[in-house]
């Protein structure tokens, strides 16, 4: 960008001198060396510097006014950890035999989050929808269930984790002497390579969401703006003023001793 300007330029500038005003445009300074440079290469110049300040001007502004959103734990490890320093609440079905095959399961950070569990006695109802919305509502919560079945009560109003604690085996009984076994493993595998299964339940879901009304505004956890959270931006408003400050006070210097 040096070397355009000061090849297009009608003055012969100096580098440094040349350098200054350009990197000062983007600080919103004087323009007056560039009008002497080609007005193509200039203007192009300042659109690009207008859309980079004001671009960060609106994300740091963005921050500052927007609450800062709780990002949910994803992982079945983050959730055991969360667990372990106290940050967070995890629940199970109560007269459900979930949380013993936790405890019995292979994975370190399942066992944990089920040892959590039993001590501290945390289970809900989950045949009562308000009080597992109640339970989720209060923030650095979790609750251990299948994915179908939080789809089917409450669509997408809470965070669904895609990592599983475990897996259960489905089966279907039939009579010892139902002759057509095979037949109906093959049509099952079918169903389950073809999507049906996934497109019935998006479909359900999808009709089920248009009667209830639900907007699709997921409940996330809005966390509160502390300090800690704003000391980047007061370091780089601190630091901006700073450098303006100390580069002032050596112009005024210069400009004593040039006299």
């Amino acid at each position: 960008m040096l070397i355009a300007f000061q090849y297009l330029s009608h003055k012969r500038h100096t580098v440094e001198k040349l350098a200054l005003h350009v990197i000062g445009v983007l600080l919103h300074q004087s323009t007056k060396l560039l009008v002497s440079c080609d007005m193509f290469l200039t203007g192009s110049w300042l659109l690009g510097c207008f859309f980079l300040s004001y671009g960060y001007m609106a994300v740091l502004l963005s921050f500052l006014t927007v609450p800062l959103s709780e990002y949910p734990l994803r992982t079945v490890a983050e959730l055991s950890r969360a667990m372990d320093s106290g940050k967070y609440k995890c629940a199970s079905a109560k007269g459900s035999n979930v949380l013993e095959s936790m405890l019995e399961s292979r994975e370190e950070s399942v066992r944990t989050i089920g040892r959590h569990i039993a001590k501290n006695n945390w289970f809900v109802d989950f045949r009562s929808d308000s009080e597992i919305t109640d339970y989720l509502n209060k923030g650095k919560t979790a609750v251990i269930t299948t994915r179908e079945r939080m789809k089917l009560q409450f669509q997408d109003q809470f965070y669904i984790s895609k990592d599983a604690l475990f897996s259960s085996q489905l089966a279907i009984a039939v009579h010892k002497n139902f002759t057509h076994k095979r037949r109906l493993d093959k049509v099952i595998k079918r169903i389950s390579a073809f999507g049906i299964y996934q497109k019935t339940i998006r479909d359900y879901l999808y009709k089920k969401k248009i009667r209830s009304g639900f907007t699709g505004e997921s409940n996330t956890y809005i966390k509160q703006l502390t300090l800690p959270d704003l000391y980047g931006a007061f370091i780089f408003l601190g630091t901006g003023n700073l450098i303006a400050i100390t580069i002032f006070t050596f112009e005024l210097i210069f400009a004593k001793l040039t006299k």
